[in-house]
């Protein structure tokens, strides 16, 4: 008789970005149930047909094929569905705060950084610089409103607001 899968994956699999990355296909192992010389058992490896992925998700089909020698052909086809990364986060957003009008003069706008802690293909990192979105100051004080923005490559936006609150200089004396 010909050879029948033996326990053949779920025709789906879902796999997070990370598990993708680190993802062997595993053997499929077959069968006839027969011994002797009727025996047909065996394993073949899974071959990626099609798709590909990144930290945007993405898709693959997956193949198992085995041909024996009277030509009875099987074949398991699996279709795996790959997430997204997750999001970045902004490492040590800055809060609002409140400096005095000598340190605004001096003051540089920070670059803020953002992560999503994976590695590899799946790693969503970098740093953006800060946007005055609006203010002004002079010696009676004023304040700032500055804003850093990203959005990455699968569209996932992230922002972060800082307002600072400029003191007037002190009073003048004789």
């Amino acid at each position: 008789p010909p050879a029948q899968w033996i326990n053949p994956p779920a025709p789906t699999l879902t796999l997070s970005c990370d598990e993708a990355q680190n993802y062997a296909i595993p053997d499929l192992f077959y069968t006839n149930s027969a011994s002797g010389t009727c025996e047909i058992a065996g394993s073949v490896p899974g071959n990626l047909q099609s798709g590909t992925f990144d930290e945007c998700g993405g898709s693959w089909i997956l193949l198992w094929e085995f041909t024996d020698n009277c030509g009875n052909r099987i074949e398991h086809i699996q279709n795996v569905t790959i997430e997204p990364a997750p999001s970045p986060e902004w490492i040590n957003p800055p809060a609002d705060i409140t400096i005095s009008c000598d340190e605004a003069q001096n003051y540089s706008f920070p670059d803020l950084g953002y992560t999503n802690t994976e590695s590899g293909i799946c790693e969503i990192a970098g740093s953006v610089s800060a946007t005055l979105q609006s203010g002004s100051f002079d010696e009676c004080g004023g304040g700032w409103v500055l804003t850093w923005a990203f959005t990455d490559r699968c569209g996932k936006t992230l922002n972060h607001t800082q307002n600072i609150t400029i003191e007037p200089a002190p009073s003048p004396e004789w």
